[in-house]
């Protein structure tokens, strides 16, 4: 990850998910503790949507809960491959400060429609949860879908 970054951003200011196979919690655990050491929130969160509008590993209509306060869950049946996942929980992306969405390509028209679609809810677009961050963005290479 260094070597994409560059002199970019500090390699201490970095803190990839390192994967334990052979941990119960297969190092969700641990990378809990390390976001918590730096204020247990993210600042800034940054998540690019899938066609059918999940962010990270939340999916419409599937959300996998965590145990109260939790910032990270594992998700054993994902609706899309790999089916085993780790993921921000909804509420710890819902508590950053700043969000950016990205849809790019032809495949992410019907996400960014459903995003602006106000009848829908977080739980049937959940990218729909950057809407409601206190600053928030959304960069896409499609026009604009009119509803």
């Amino acid at each position: 990850m260094n070597e994409a970054l560059g002199e970019t951003v500090p390699a201490t200011s970095l803190h990839p998910f390192v994967h334990k196979g052979n941990a119960v919690d297969e190092g969700v655990g641990d990378y809990q503790r390390e976001l918590l050491k730096f204020g247990g929130r993210f600042d800034v969160v940054l998540v690019s949507s899938g066609e059918d509008g999940h962010i990270a590993a939340i999916f419409p209509d599937h959300f996998e809960t965590a145990q109260r306060g939790e910032k990270f869950m594992r998700l054993e049946h994902a609706p899309k491959l790999p089916s085993r996942r780790m993921s921000a929980t909804p509420e710890l992306i819902a508590a950053s400060q700043i969000g950016l969405v990205l849809f790019f390509g032809g495949g992410k028209g019907p996400a960014l429609k459903s995003f602006f679609n106000s009848e829908l809810t977080v739980r049937q677009c959940p990218a729909k949860l950057i809407s409601g961050l206190p600053q928030h963005y959304i960069l896409t290479d499609l026009e604009v879908i009119p509803l």
